[in-house]
């Protein structure tokens, strides 16, 4: 993302905002992060392509038979349920189409914080 932005709106950015990128379903339950977080985002995949992707990765010590059908899924389900107030994203969109919904809601968020955060993020 910096190499797309113009030297001056990085400055900016650096200046008067800070961005922290969090990775993980089970931090959606940890009340500190939900407390800071101007933006929460969450990529969903349906069952199939959710196993497929696993399918492609190698694990070690491998995946048991049926560990995805019987616990891993279900715990995700059960996990996304309990998520609340998060922007959930289908993780079948294009890249593009997830940058740019994501771009779209921390402009949004950011737009709160007045005047100071005008221009920032407009190369895009």
């Amino acid at each position: 993302m910096e190499d797309d932005l113009k030297d001056s709106e990085m400055d900016q950015l650096k200046q008067r905002h800070a961005v922290l990128i969090v990775e993980g379903i089970l931090l959606f339950n940890q009340t500190l992060i939900n407390d800071v977080a101007d933006v929460r985002l969450f990529l969903t995949l349906p069952f199939h392509e959710a196993k497929r992707r696993r399918d492609l990765r190698v694990y070690e010590p491998p995946d048991v038979d049926g560990m995805f059908e019987l616990l891993v899924w279900p715990m995700y389900v059960k996990h996304v349920a309990e998520i609340d107030g998060i922007h959930k994203l289908s993780g079948l969109q294009s890249k593009d189409e997830v940058f740019n919904t994501v771009l779209g809601d921390i402009r949004q968020a950011w737009a709160t914080y007045g005047p100071a955060s005008e221009g920032i993020l407009t190369g895009f």
